[in-house]
C-alpha cells in the first residue's frame, strides 16, 4: 500500500492504481481520489509526504511523465541494434574503403555489445524504480548521441543514413527530456552527502580538459605539417570538441559546485567514459585484425586506468542511491 499525505491528513492508495505510480507527480494526479485517514511512518519528499509497504519498485524522484521517452529510448535501442547488425552483415558495400572498413565494423561490434547493453539495462532498471538506473540512462543516451555523430559524417551516402540520422536526432532530444524530467534537487538531497564532489567534479573537468588538448595538439600538428585528414579523424575532432569534452566539464563543473545538475548527471557521463574507454579495447583488438598489425599494449592499459578512474566515483553514486532505496523501504 502507498500512503500519500498532504495538509496532515494520510490517504491510502489500491493496489490497482500503484501500476500507473511512477513518480511523484502520478501521487499528485491521485491525491484527490484516495481513500480515509491512516497513521504511518513518513518519508518527506518535498510537500508530499509517502511510504512503500507494499510495492516492490520505489517511487523516482520525477518530475514529468516519462512515458515517452521510454519509447524513444527503445526506438533508438532497436534503431542501434538494426544498423550494427546490418553494417556487420554487409561491411563492404556500406563501407567501400579500408579505412572506413577497419574504423566503423569494430564500431559496430563494440555498439551491440557494450553500448546497447547499457542503454537498455538503464531503461530496464529504471523500469524497476531503481535511481542508479535512472542516473545510468541520460549516459546511456549521450553514449549514442558521441558514436554516432561520425557515422553521419563519414560514412558515404547509404541505405542506412536516414536511420543514423534518426538516431541521432531522437537521442538529443530524449537526453534533454530525460534530463529535464529528473527532480535534481531531490536527487541532490539524498546524494550530497555521500558524493565526494570536489574530486568527482575534478576529474570530469580534468578529463574534458584533457581531451581539449590533445585534440588541438594533433590538430596543430596537422596545420604546421600541412597534412591530409581523414574524413574520420574530422569527424572525431568535431565529436570532441563539441559534444565530449563541454558536457563533460558543464557536468564537472556543476558537480563541483555541488549543484543539482551535476548529481543529475554525473553518474551518466561517469558511466559512459568507463564504457567508452573499455569498448575501445575490443574496437583497436578488432582493429588490429582486420589491419594484420599488433595491437598497441600501451594504449590498452592507458585505457583500463581511465576507465578505473571514472569507475571509482561511479561506486559512490551507486552507494548513494542505494542508500535511499533503503530509506524508502524503512
Amino acid at each position: 500500500m502507498l500512503i500519500v499525505s498532504n495538509n496532515d491528513k494520510l490517504w491510502p492508495v489500491g493496489k490497482k492504481r500503484l501500476k500507473n505510480i511512477h513518480s511523484i507527480s502520478d501521487i499528485k494526479k491521485l491525491y484527490a481520489k484516495c481513500g480515509e485517514y491512516i497513521n504511518c511512518n513518513l518519508l518527506k519528499e518535498g510537500n508530499i509526504f509517502m511510504k512503500k509497504t507494499v510495492i516492490d519498485s520505489e517511487i523516482l524522484p520525477l518530475r514529468f511523465d516519462i512515458k515517452i521517452l521510454y519509447v524513444s529510448s527503445l526506438i533508438i535501442a532497436l534503431i542501434v541494434a538494426t544498423v550494427s547488425i546490418i553494417g556487420v552483415l554487409y561491411q563492404k558495400s556500406l563501407y567501400p574503403t579500408e579505412n572506413l572498413l577497419h574504423s566503423f565494423v569494430p564500431n559496430d561490434i563494440v555498439n551491440l555489445v557494450v553500448g546497447l547493453p547499457l542503454l537498455l539495462i538503464s531503461i530496464w532498471l529504471t523500469r524497476r524504480g531503481k535511481l542508479i538506473g535512472l542516473l545510468c540512462w541520460p549516459g546511456a543516451i549521450f553514449y549514442m548521441l558521441y558514436v554516432y555523430f561520425p557515422y553521419i559524417i563519414c560514412v558515404p551516402f547509404n541505405i542506412l543514413f536516414l536511420p543514423y540520422l534518426i538516431l541521432f536526432s531522437l537521442s538529443i532530444y530524449t537526453l534533454i527530456g530525460i534530463i529535464v524530467s529528473i527532480d535534481g534537487n531531490a536527487v541532490s538531497n539524498h546524494l550530497s552527502d555521500i558524493i565526494p564532489a570536489k574530486v568527482s567534479g575534478g576529474i570530469l573537468i580534468g578529463l574534458s580538459v584533457l581531451i581539449v588538448l590533445r585534440q588541438t595538439g594533433l590538430i596543430a600538428n596537422a596545420l604546421i605539417n600541412k597534412m591530409l585528414i581523414d574524413p574520420q579523424e574530422l569527424a572525431l575532432w568535431i565529436d570532441d570538441f563539441s559534444i565530449a569534452s563541454p558536457a563533460m566539464f558543464i557536468g564537472g563543473f556543476f558537480l563541483w559546485k555541488k549543484k543539482p545538475l551535476g548529481y543529475v548527471v554525473g553518474a551518466g557521463l561517469f558511466i559512459t567514459y568507463v564504457f567508452l574507454s573499455l569498448g575501445l579495447i575490443p574496437f583497436l583488438a578488432i582493429q588490429s585484425h582486420l589491419k594484420n598489425t599488433s595491437i598497441d599494449l600501451l594504449a590498452i592499459v592507458i585505457l583500463i586506468i581511465m576507465a578505473v578512474i571514472c569507475f571509482i566515483p561511479f561506486l559512490f553514486f551507486v552507494r548513494g542511491a542505494s542508500k535511499m532505496s533503503n530509506l524508502q523501504k524503512k
